[in-house]
């Protein structure tokens, strides 16, 4: 997960703030720490994130604003992330959405691959990997350049957290631990 101190930067749905001319981020997750993490990785390159704590709320700004992109948990108490996608789906058919979740699986199958059957357009496991968020959004929004950059380079390593830098350390260590023949005896 992307992590960071500073919650203060992240807008949420119920305060009105000036339109930007930044394509808006909207993150609809009930772990206000996935917003918080991921706006420090996300504002540097232009956009705007915007968090909202329930999917009632998400929705409210979804049908409002219509956001460049929109991840949403699968998970929530309330109302869950499948129900969401295919209200914004019959909301607005073309709008781009990201499914995030930290795994389960109803009757077999996986919380993600429904999302994704349901109308998500990609699908991301929790904790959220950077990179594949980067190359996610970079796929959905081919008009917005959308650098994708690596957590270890100097620009964003400022801004991650030394858990973020940490687990990407321990994903490296990992890699090459899976490759190394003799590990894998």
């Amino acid at each position: 997960m992307c992590a960071s101190t500073t919650s203060q930067r992240i807008s949420t749905c119920s305060v009105h703030s000036l339109p930007s001319k930044r394509p808006v981020i909207l993150i609809i997750d009930d772990e206000p720490v996935i917003a918080q993490s991921l706006t420090p990785l996300l504002e540097p390159l232009e956009f705007q994130v915007i968090a909202a704590a329930s999917a009632e709320r998400g929705l409210a700004y979804f049908r409002r604003q219509a956001p460049a992109v929109t991840l949403v948990d699968i998970l929530m108490p309330e109302q869950d992330g499948i129900e969401t996608i295919l209200e914004m789906r019959r909301h607005s058919p073309s709008a781009k959405i990201i499914a995030m979740s930290g795994g389960g699986q109803i009757a077999g199958i996986h919380y993600l691959a429904m999302a994704v059957k349901l109308g998500a357009d990609v699908a991301l496991e929790k904790p959220i990997d950077c990179d594949k968020l980067l190359t996610a959004l970079r796929t959905l929004l081919p008009t917005d350049p959308v650098a994708v950059m690596r957590i270890d380079e100097p620009d964003l390593r400022r801004s991650a957290s030394p858990p973020v830098r940490e687990a990407n350390q321990s994903a490296r260590q990992h890699e090459h631990a899976s490759s190394d023949p003799e590990v894998a005896r």
